[in-house]
């Protein structure tokens, strides 16, 4: 039987994550299927100004109240110290920082992707830890691009590798952005993640042309419906227009 409290704090945890959304700039959906009542999986989307917007994705050790509690933590980081400014490495070592300081004898950690976009000069800078490598979808060349990260996951240790740096990329009007987390793409041998990437990666490209909202959907469907969940799974899927 479902604990009613545990429920509840499932409702309002991810009542906070980004609604279905479309304007002129972007079409963005999220979803998320949690291995229990509640998990560590989140993501977030806010606009900083008419031209800027941050996704970021996070996903905490483990599958309960402790871990969701972590990722909001985190969200809430992101919120309150992000600008338009932002460069997403130095936003991620700040991020670690205040993880390792606050958090370290808890025995919690994350891994984080974090990507701004910049829609007026049609550029995203990103920036990761320890998470699975984002893509970008360019549809005028039919190019898969991974983001991946460059650093370890957060809470570990501060600070950061030196060499740890943001990336940019440019995108056109039609590319596609997926992030998501490893529940998506882990099986039960490890050996087979880079399989079950090179799958997402010729998914992504072979459905290029469906809307986000069918695009999201058979996202879940092929990828979990063919073996058992074994984590949390989350994507958020944005359209750039």
């Amino acid at each position: 039987m479902i604990d009613l409290d545990l429920e509840l704090a499932a409702k309002i945890h991810y009542s906070f994550m980004p609604e279905n959304h479309e304007d002129h700039q972007v079409d963005v959906n999220a979803k998320v299927r949690p291995l229990d009542v509640i998990g560590g999986d989140y993501c977030s989307m806010f606009r900083l100004g008419p031209q800027h917007l941050v996704f970021s994705i996070c996903d905490a050790v483990g599958h309960g109240v402790a871990s969701a509690l972590f990722a909001a933590r985190v969200n809430t980081f992101v919120l309150t110290h992000a600008t338009p400014s932002t460069d997403p490495a130095t936003l991620i070592r700040n991020l670690n920082e205040f993880l390792c300081q606050r958090l370290a004898n808890y025995g919690m950690y994350s891994s984080f992707l974090t990507v701004l976009v910049d829609c007026e000069r049609h550029t995203l800078s990103f920036a990761g830890a320890a998470h699975p490598p984002g893509i970008l979808y360019r549809r005028s060349t039919r190019e898969v691009v991974p983001l991946g990260s460059q650093t370890s996951l957060l809470g570990f240790s501060h600070p950061l590798r030196p060499d740890f740096e943001s990336r940019r990329l440019r995108y056109q009007p039609g590319d596609r952005l997926v992030l998501y987390t490893d529940g998506l793409v882990e099986t039960r041998h490890s050996n087979n993640i880079s399989r079950s990437l090179d799958r997402l990666f010729r998914f992504t490209h072979e459905n290029h042309t469906m809307d986000n909202s069918r695009f999201t959907e058979a996202l879940f469907r092929d990828f979990l419906n063919v073996r058992k969940q074994s984590d949390d799974v989350l994507a958020l899927v944005v359209t750039f227009k």
